[in-house]
Parts: structure tokens; C-alpha cells; sequence
């Protein structure tokens, strides 16, 4: 935790120079917030009450979901909006069933019916980024959307591994 609220400080400056916030993705609610917002992933909801976010006062507070039930926790939960994924297939989780498309839409529908914006993830391209927005997305996030060769550099593709 030490290292982690060190590094963030770092990061924090840099970040409010470029007017972007830094989240701390937390599975437990820690004693003070190094960031300015935080990201929960979907079974540490769990561990967060109101009282959580009330001492910790974040900006933002997202939380990631790969279901309705999961989305409706989420909103029950009072987080900002939430990282719905994989919308399709993706190489970072290879195996994991996606969503589609249509699944995916029915659910942001759900979501925006509850004023919880909706943030597609996985496998998102360039050529899905319309068809995703069109289907109710208030965002997009990715790994791979966002490095040079279309492809995450933590998960390189599969010829180039050792």
C-alpha cells in the first residue's frame, strides 16, 4: 500500500497538469485515497458501503461488471458508471465468454434506464467503436484499441511469444 500511495503522487501531479484523474482500483476500502477516484472491480463490491465513499470523498468511483446482476449491484452500490466487458472476444481474457453486442445493449439499456453510464470493454476496434456507441455505450476502454499495432503489449500475440 506504501509503494502504491507513492507512486500515485507521482502520478497525480503529472496527471493534473493534463486535466486527467488518476483511479485507484481498490478491492478494499484503504484508509486515506492517493488518487482521485476510485475503480472497483465487480466481486470486491462487496467490501464498499456509502460510508466508504463518503470518507473517502473520490471524484469518480467506477466498478467493473460482465453482467446485468453485476450492473445492478453497481448502480444499488452509488458508483459514477461502470466497465462493462468483454463485449467481445478479447486476447487479454482468451476463452472468456463475451457479451455480443446485443446482450451488451440490452443491458447499457437497463443501466441508462438507472442513470449509470455504461463504459464498453474488450475487444473494442476501431471498425466495433460505432457500433458499440450506437448500442448505448457512454464510453469506450481498451488495451489494445490504444497501442500502435492494435494489440496489448502485456499480451503480445501469439507468434511473438518465448
Amino acid at each position: 500500500a506504501k509503494a502504491a500511495a507513492h507512486m500515485a503522487s507521482g502520478l497525480l501531479h503529472l496527471a493534473r497538469v493534463h486535466d486527467v484523474l488518476v483511479l485507484l482500483s481498490a478491492h478494499t476500502p484503504p484508509k486515506h485515497l492517493h488518487a482521485d477516484g476510485l475503480h472497483i472491480p465487480e466481486a470486491a463490491l462487496k467490501f464498499w458501503t456509502a460510508t466508504d465513499f463518503a470518507r473517502l470523498s473520490p471524484a469518480l468511483i467506477t466498478s467493473s461488471a460482465h453482467s446485468l446482476n453485476a450492473v445492478m449491484t453497481a448502480e444499488r452500490r452509488g458508483v459514477d458508471a461502470v466497465l462493462l466487458s468483454p463485449v467481445f472476444p478479447t486476447r487479454s481474457h482468451e476463452g472468456a465468454v463475451s457479451l455480443g453486442l446485443l446482450r451488451f445493449a440490452a443491458i447499457t439499456r437497463h443501466a441508462r434506464n438507472a442513470g449509470l453510464p455504461v463504459i464498453a470493454l474488450g475487444g473494442i476496434t476501431p471498425a466495433r467503436t460505432r457500433r458499440t456507441i450506437c448500442a448505448g455505450a457512454s464510453g469506450i476502454a481498451g488495451i489494445g484499441l490504444f497501442t500502435p499495432d492494435g494489440h496489448s503489449r502485456m499480451h503480445p500475440h501469439p507468434e511473438h511469444r518465448q
